[in-house]
């Protein structure tokens, strides 16, 4: 329960487009210095992963947990109050300058990584090695999903402004900060105290009994014999007290022993693995893939409102179109997204378990051991099936999107949110999963952190370019309009504001497709190796 409930919690961020669109208007940024808000924390949330992870392995979830709470306060405090001051004086305004806001998000970004990375690594120890380990992945990977839906609609039903005509506007963001901020800081707390891995040294014996097994312990020299004079000699010529007090000593000094020694024996298990895994070609095309799918995912949901924003001719009421005809929101798709991408988790989390095939040949010092006794002509999907068909409904959502389908027509968005939405949460829920089967769960935390540091670069990419299409078109032509006399900022209108970034990021998920199968099925891949995906 207190795994689920700090990733319930954890993805605040991917709510951003619930106020991303109002630094555009009330903090007079420009949409790449909204892009660079977001750039900030997706970079600080996933480039010190592998850090955290290592701490993670090395120290238990718990004082990532504490670190992800004090982390998400500063930052949504400072967040709220660089907001509530207005535009800075370089917008002609008298508030905090755009840095501030930067750094805000900066140690959100920290704190989304710890506190679900605490989280899923105390999951994947304690249950990662059971029968049900994909649907035991996929509820605190799925739990995260949720946290953008019920956390932007607090935002925007509960927290909001009331415009002039008395009627719900755009959510308070100042007090939808300082709510994130103190509920945050109050999970990290939990957290501290109830993330604990339980029978960590049996974890640790059976992956050292594996790799015996394996045959690669042999040149080890953590297993050659020490040179440790192990004997305390006799106790010739000591007095009865003397030699209590001797055998008390002995004792004390070899359960120290013992205790160095198993924790010697933790540390050289965890580097040994660390080694064989960024040794493995296999990691280095998931990676890839995962950086090809992810950073158009990313970029998508951050621009969220942005896009919305396109769909039809601004006016001077942004909640009707000129027809009169109620427009969506961001709101409204951040939980299409969060629904989606939710279920998506749960499903292939569940469903993978079920129909994963079942280890044959041990070829490698990890494979998919569970005690499910053989069954005669049982259905078989691998997991990575799984992966890519979802991601390639992912790609159809930007195909539509790019093709100018639901210009004009927003009530069609939902479909675009839909499929973008399952397609990246598969890719978060599988992605872990064939992670811990592939290359076990002692050393999660760490080598799971080096596969999700490259959504920070994927997001960068995707953001940069996004916004620099949707400003080129939005100073040209018939579409786009001027804020204000000083002409601080354009909005942009038209399939032109987007269809040329969705067009480009379809095409990378085709890639990051074409990086998987290779991994899976390829020479030197995971069916050649025997290893049960």
């Amino acid at each position: 329960m207190r795994i689920v409930c700090c990733s319930l919690c954890a993805g605040s961020i991917t709510a951003y487009s619930l106020y991303g669109h109002l630094f555009l208007s009330r903090l007079r940024y420009t949409q790449l210095q909204v892009n660079i808000v977001s750039i900030t924390a997706e970079l600080a949330m996933y480039l010190p992963v592998p850090l955290f992870g290592y701490l993670c392995d090395r120290y238990s979830p718990a004082p990532l947990s504490l670190f992800a709470g004090v982390v998400f306060g500063c930052g949504y405090l400072l967040a709220a109050f660089t907001y509530r001051q207005g535009p800075s004086v370089a917008a002609g305004g008298e508030g905090w300058p755009f840095g501030a806001m930067v750094v805000a998000f900066i140690g959100i970004g920290m704190g989304t990584s710890c506190m679900y990375l605490s989280a899923v690594t105390t999951c994947a120890k304690n249950f990662g090695r059971g029968r049900h380990k994909g649907f035991a992945l996929a509820m605190p990977i799925a739990a995260f999903g949720l946290s953008g839906m019920w956390q932007s609609q607090i935002g925007s039903r509960l927290l909001y402004e009331v415009d002039e005509g008395g009627k719900r506007g755009d959510v308070d963001v100042f007090k939808y900060f300082l709510f994130l901020g103190i509920t945050l800081l109050a999970v990290g707390l939990i957290g501290a105290v109830g993330l604990q891995i339980v029978d960590e040294e049996a974890l640790i014996d059976d992956a050292v009994e594996q790799l015996e097994r394996s045959g690669l312990l042999e040149d080890s020299a953590f297993f050659r014999p020490s040179t440790l004079d192990r004997s305390y000699g006799t106790l010739e010529g000591r007095g009865s007290s003397d030699e209590a007090q001797e055998r008390l000593q002995s004792d004390d000094d070899e359960a120290k022993r013992l205790a160095d020694e198993e924790k010697r024996k933790k540390t050289w298990l965890l580097n040994e693995e660390t080694r064989l895994f960024l040794g493995d070609p296999t990691m280095w095309w998931l990676a890839a893939g995962f950086f090809l799918v992810t950073g158009p995912g990313e970029a998508f949901i951050n621009n969220l409102g942005t896009i919305i924003g396109t769909l039809y001719t601004p006016s001077s009421d942004s909640a009707f179109d000129r027809s009169g005809a109620n427009r969506t929101s961001a709101a409204t798709h951040v939980s299409i997204v969060a629904i989606t991408s939710t279920a998506a988790r749960i499903f292939t989390g569940t469903l993978s378990d079920l129909l994963a095939p079942s280890a044959s040949s041990p070829q490698d010092y990890h494979t998919d051991q569970d005690d499910r006794p053989p069954v005669k002509s049982r259905l078989t999907i691998p997991r990575p099936a799984f992966l890519l068909t979802f991601a390639l409904l992912l790609s159809l959502g930007q195909i539509l999107l790019a093709s100018g389908w639901v210009q004009n027509h927003d009530s069609r968005f939902a479909v675009i949110s839909a499929l973008i939405g399952a397609g990246y949460g598969a890719t978060f829920s599988l992605t872990p999963i064939i992670c811990s089967v592939v290359w076990g769960v002692e050393n999660f935390g760490t080598n799971w952190g080096f596969i999700a540091m490259v959504p920070a670069l994927g997001a960068t990419v995707w953001g940069v370019l996004f916004a620099a299409v949707y400003q080129r078109a939005a100073g040209r032509g018939p579409n786009h309009m001027e804020l204000g006399k000083d002409k601080v900022d354009v909005l942009c209108y038209g399939r032109d504001c987007y269809a040329p970034t969705f067009f480009a990021m379809a095409c990378s998920v085709w890639l990051a497709c074409g990086c998987w199968a290779w991994a899976w099925r390829g020479k030197g891949g995971w069916r050649s190796r025997g290893i049960a995906v």
